[in-house]
């Protein structure tokens, strides 16, 4: 075991649990604060704009992490990828509540270009830096990346929890500001523990001028705060028509880099086959996120209007339901990672496929659920936050279906070391279905109970129709794992 493995591992899961903090508490927030009327500290945007707003915020944040590694890789190392993504964070936050402050639509653009550049570039090098932890095929790189994880889902309940409780109390700037603490936090322990963080060994030789990377850094950190900035000198813009041109932007390049893995990256017919046998659950991730991500969208606003949270005489922040989520994956983690080796064992376990489209058919179930809940508030005015506790609960199960399989099953069928371009692949798919979210939340009339129930309606069919569609092709897959001896392991894609 490498002598740096804990408090390595210990600095990682700290910085990350602030991140983490940080961003969901402030995705919390988000879509709360554009719509909220300009009286009250609000943007007063339509839904439909804040909706598409939202969308691109997470699709732009996860397609980043694209270049994000590469600059980690090859330009900054993840350790000063790492800190320039914080420290882009942090700005992006503080000027994010600037623009709640002073009410201004064009300084909260700005704010939230640099969060989402900061984004990208922090979130694939820090799993690079917990990665490199381990070398060679270190025996405790799973248990590391399990408690990881827990960092990451401990950041995100404490983060939806307090922010909007925050911001409830204090105003939007607050809350906002607040974020930007919490990521201060988590830069400043890395800094001071940085010493005992190790590069990744194919990045140590290229990265022996500290000078230099310095310089890189400044720079970098310049252009990402300048091109966004650079949005308040042009005309004003549709969200929704950007949002509409980057899927269908999005899906072309996942088309093209789909034909590159097959023709340049996939060198055997092994190799083919069992690339193939991906395509279906990277479709399914993506149809997967479009419902996760109503949480903060459709899910945030039904709990803002149709649900009563008061409790004695005060009431819950809409945003802090959220965290029944986190909750949920901190409970059921421990269960999935003791589940599917025994299954396992007696050669029962269910193929990637079949565990995604359960995990789809539970995220259907969650939308009946808020279906129903639709219903009852037409008839009463609201309704209590059991349905989206039901809700948020099943998503949590659904995702422990999904994310970490397929993660997992991603590494195991990509052909030798092309993992990460396969990867790629991965989080192209992901940034379509953060985008569509937001379309499809635009799509709602979030104003009646009626058309919110009508939208919940029909993510209920989508996602049955595609998790019906994996559980159908799972025994076709079940033989090709069986073939290729592909078995998933618990690791997470937030």
């Amino acid at each position: 075991m490498p002598k740096n493995f804990l408090p390595g591992l210990k600095t990682l899961f700290i910085a990350e649990m602030f991140e983490r903090i940080s961003y969901y508490g402030m995705r919390a927030l988000l879509i709360l604060y554009l719509v909220s009327e300009i009286a009250d500290g609000g943007l007063g945007l339509s839904d439909v704009t804040a909706a598409a707003i939202y969308g691109l915020f997470m699709s732009v944040a996860s397609f980043l992490g694209l270049p994000g590694g590469i600059i980690g890789d090859r330009i900054l190392g993840s350790k000063h990828a790492f800190i320039t993504g914080a420290l882009l964070i942090v700005t992006g936050n503080l000027t994010l509540a600037a623009g709640a402050f002073f009410g201004s639509k064009e300084i909260s653009l700005v704010a939230l270009g640099a969060i989402v550049t900061g984004i990208g570039i922090l979130k694939p090098n820090v799993s690079a830096l917990v990665h490199a932890l381990y070398p060679g095929e270190h025996p405790q790189r799973d248990a590391g990346f399990a408690i990881y994880y827990m960092g990451i889902n401990i950041g995100h309940l404490l983060g939806a929890a307090l922010l909007p409780l925050i911001a409830y109390f204090f105003g939007w700037s607050a809350g906002f500001l607040s974020a930007s603490i919490f990521m201060s936090i988590g830069l400043a322990y890395f800094v001071k523990k940085s010493d005992i963080i190790v590069n990744p060994e194919r990045q140590i030789s290229s990265l022996k001028n500290h000078n230099i990377i310095k310089s890189r850094c400044t720079i970098l950190f310049i252009l990402s705060i300048a091109i966004p900035a650079s949005m308040i000198l042009l005309p004003p813009f549709n969200a929704r028509d950007i949002a509409d041109f980057l899927t269908k932007a999005m899906v072309v390049i996942a088309i093209i880099y789909t034909v590159y893995l097959f023709s340049f990256v996939a060198k055997t017919a092994t190799d083919r086959i069992k690339l193939l046998g991906l395509i279906p659950i990277i479709i399914g991730a993506a149809v997967f996120v479009i419902g996760l991500d109503q949480a903060g969208a459709s899910l945030n606003l039904f709990a803002e209007r149709f649900t009563d949270r008061s409790v004695g005489n005060m009431t819950i922040p809409s945003g802090s339901i959220q965290s029944v989520y986190a909750i949920g994956i901190i409970i059921f983690v421990p269960l999935f990672a003791t589940l599917w080796p025994w299954l396992a064992y007696r050669g029962i376990e269910p193929s990637s496929a079949a565990k995604a489209g359960t995990g789809l058919l539970l995220l259907a179930a969650s939308f009946l659920v808020m279906r129903q809940a639709a219903i009852q508030a037409e008839e009463h005015g609201t309704v209590l936050p059991i349905w989206l506790i039901t809700t948020y609960l099943l998503h949590s199960l659904g995702d422990l279906h999904i994310g970490p399989v397929g993660l997992s099953a991603v590494s195991k069928s990509a052909p030798k070391g092309a993992v990460g371009q396969v990867l790629g692949l991965w989080f192209i798919a992901l940034a379509i279905g953060h985008n569509v979210s937001g379309l499809i939340s635009g799509t709602f009339n979030m104003n009646v109970a009626l058309g919110m129930q009508e939208g919940f309606t029909n993510l209920t069919y989508l996602t049955a129709l595609i998790g019906l569609v994996l559980l159908f092709l799972s025994p076709i897959m079940n033989r090709l794992e069986k073939t290729f001896n592909v078995s998933p392991k618990m690791k997470s894609y937030n």
